[in-house]
């Protein structure tokens, strides 16, 4: 797997996942990089990152032929763009849980704008023939992220150019981090308690009734509590009422 190697406190500190392009590394399919923008290198400078590139990843060369996304809506696939004949749909999508093992303390992705494996949205779809049918896509690798783990705030360089998704990005983050340090330490109702403290604020101004239900969770809680259970859905009802990360006006 090509990818950074983490700093020693990556644990102690918020670790987000960065498209490796993006980190400067020469990994695109004709040989080139992107540059970060001051948005996304303001938000790194706030955490630890591991860089990674799926196309990289699973054994594809650089420079390399390009691939894009083709097919109907539901039935995509990950093909090369010379000639349909390589399909590397399923390699892209473990390589989501690849990294997602690799690198468990992973509280936020920052992708790649417009990437057939990497783009959060409105990437190019096209027809078996090539031709260009609409902009509605996730990339393949990106999409499998959301699938795998479907509370880890994914956003591309694009989207956070606006504020409101920088902002909202950078708190579910947070939230995500410090949930994962509380389950290293092992979850007891005096630091679920204080662990919604830290981001009762957020819940209450975006959602009252969410802000009910985990109130109710951390009242009658019982020891042991439930990773599995009471656990799971304590952390699935705070991500739902944090600030979300809406989508680019098409």
């Amino acid at each position: 797997m090509q990818e950074s190697q983490p700093d020693s406190n990556a644990t102690a500190r918020p670790q987000l996942g960065l498209g490796a392009c993006l980190a400067g590394q020469s990994v695109r399919y004709d040989g080139e990089s992107n540059s970060a923008n001051t948005h996304v290198l303001k938000i790194l400078a706030q955490f630890e990152h591991r860089t990674f590139c799926p196309e990289v990843g699973i054994g594809m060369g650089v420079p390399r032929p390009p691939i894009h996304l083709v097919g109907e809506t539901g039935a995509v696939q990950a093909l090369d763009v010379a000639g349909h004949q390589h399909d590397y749909t399923m390699a892209l999508t473990r390589f989501a849980q690849d990294v997602l093992d690799s690198a468990p303390m992973l509280c936020a992705y920052i992708l790649v704008t417009g990437s057939p494996s990497c783009g959060n949205q409105g990437v190019k779809r096209f027809s078996a023939a090539g031709e260009h049918i609409a902009s509605d896509q996730q990339g393949m690798f990106a999409r499998a992220l959301g699938e795998y783990d479907p509370l880890l705030p994914c956003a591309d360089d694009e989207q956070l150019t606006q504020r409101t998704i920088r902002e909202a990005f950078v708190i579910r983050a947070m939230a995500y981090h410090h949930w994962k340090l509380l389950l290293q330490r092992g979850l007891t109702q005096e630091r679920l308690r204080d662990f919604y403290c830290q981001h009762r604020y957020s819940v209450k101004t975006e959602d009252q009734d969410s802000h009910r239900v985990l109130q109710q969770i951390i009242d009658s809680s019982e020891a042991p509590i439930s990773r599995e259970t009471t656990g799971r859905h304590f952390i699935s009802t705070l991500m739902g009422a944090l600030p979300r990360i809406h989508d680019l006006p098409k």
